[in-house]
């Protein structure tokens, strides 16, 4: 599974977030290691799975999305985000950006934009960012 991304969903929302699971679960090079529920829980996945990339839905808190994109970045420096939100105004981008994440995507997410995206995250990696603390043999979901 050398090839393979390991990645972990953070979103509230079932309306959102089972599309986005079954956009991922659909894209070959993509292991869908973990996806959770809640923003608050998201911390301790994280140091169970150590996913190659999280992908954070904004939408149901933006409060709470932001901040938990702050604690990833400083507990996990090498582990890019991509953010999603509906909202693609440049304050909601610019305000993720800030927070850490590494790429935003509008949702409704387009396959071709999400590949796109989980590409650039996997180039722009940090050497040595390797996360992965150990690996599960399935998805974590909270």
């Amino acid at each position: 599974m050398k090839d393979v991304q390991r990645i972990a969903i953070v979103d509230p929302s079932d309306a959102t977030r089972e599309p986005l699971r079954n956009l991922l679960l659909g894209v070959e090079a993509v292991w869908l290691e973990a996806e959770c529920s809640r923003y608050e829980f998201f911390i301790d996945v994280a140091r169970q799975s150590c996913p190659d990339a999280v992908v954070i839905t904004l939408d149901s808190d933006h409060g709470k999305a932001l901040q938990l994109i702050q604690q990833l970045t400083v507990e996990f420096p090498h582990m890019p985000i991509l953010a999603v939100s509906s909202r693609g105004d440049g304050q909601s981008i610019l305000g993720a950006l800030r927070a850490g994440a590494k790429e935003f995507l509008t949702a409704p997410i387009k396959l071709e934009e999400l590949l796109l995206a989980l590409q650039r995250l996997r180039a722009n990696r940090a050497p040595g960012g390797d996360t992965s603390g150990g690996t599960m043999n399935g998805t974590t979901r909270t």
